[in-house]
């Protein structure tokens, strides 16, 4: 479904990328894992268009997508969910909701349709249309992120950081909502900094260090890795990369580890019966 070959990018003359492979499977999650400045929101704006790549290809669907801008990309069912959420505020749900059913295309579901499905996923953003996006809870605001992103009738969904400053219960909800939507064949780049809950959901995951893809397995298999248990549940630096050790990268703050402890009984409920092979059969 997607295919990612050599690609590279970065900010000017810094490059952050550097030639990354990727293939995707339509029906997939996929989640990509890795400390803070590993590249994992550089990597998703590369796929979305809001960074241009310096070398390499991204192809959609069998067609290259990353000489198109953003809007394009979005028309091809393409739709990425940027950390922090980026809603309008002072915009009404409903509005917003609006914003992201802006882009026409033939044979799309009409947009009253669209909206019943998602008060079934999220009803109490049928109950707040009204309300200011900026008034919302957090975990509202995500909802809605969520929402207005399936306005677009994406094929392939990239979520930056779903989790970030939400209590565990309420992350439970979000990834049982985003497993229900995978369940009916949504395909999703999952990039998010707390591993355990991530990998709960995947099918397979990537391990990502200083732009570059160090390890990739079944999320189940990454789950009892000791090496990935160790690096990225806490416990100490990453040694699947060869670099010099630097004083706190890969670790999470103490703040982050409080968070962790709570959200290790929500995964323990996300957890996927089989891996995408086992839905699909090897050769798929």
């Amino acid at each position: 479904m997607l295919e990612l070959a050599g690609i590279r990018a970065g900010y000017g003359r810094i490059e952050v990328l550097h030639g990354l492979d990727l293939a995707v499977r339509e029906g997939e999650i996929i989640t990509i894992i890795g400390a803070n400045g590993a590249g994992k929101s550089t990597l998703l704006k590369a796929l979305s268009g809001v960074v241009k790549l310096s070398a390499g290809s991204v192809t959609f669907r069998d067609e290259r997508i990353d000489k198109f801008s953003v809007e394009q990309i979005v028309q091809r069912r393409l739709v990425q969910i940027p950390e922090g959420r980026q809603l309008f505020g002072p915009l009404t749900v409903r509005e917003n909701l609006a914003l992201g059913a802006y882009s026409r295309r033939r044979g799309a579901v009409p947009v009253a349709q669209r909206l019943r499905r998602i008060f079934a996923l999220f009803p109490r953003l049928e109950e707040r249309l009204d309300q200011q996006a900026g008034t919302l809870s957090g975990g509202e605001q995500q909802m809605l992120a969520i929402a207005r992103a399936l306005m677009a009738e994406p094929l392939l969904l990239l979520l930056d950081e779903p989790s970030m400053g939400l209590a565990p219960l309420v992350v439970r909800d979000i990834f049982a909502a985003l497993r229900a939507l995978n369940q009916e064949g949504l395909t999703m780049i999952l990039v998010e900094q707390d591993a355990r809950i991530a990998l709960s959901l995947a099918h397979r995951g990537v391990v990502m260090e200083r732009g570059r893809f160090v390890l990739e397995d079944s999320a189940r298999a990454l789950l009892e890795n000791p090496e990935v248990q160790a690096i990225y549940f806490g416990q100490r630096e990453s040694n699947l990369a060869r670099r010099e050790a630097k004083p706190g990268y890969g670790e999470l703050s103490p703040g982050r580890r409080e968070a962790d402890r709570g959200h290790q009984e929500v995964s323990h409920g996300l957890s996927l019966e089989t891996t995408w092979a086992d839905d699909q059969g090897e050769g798929a």
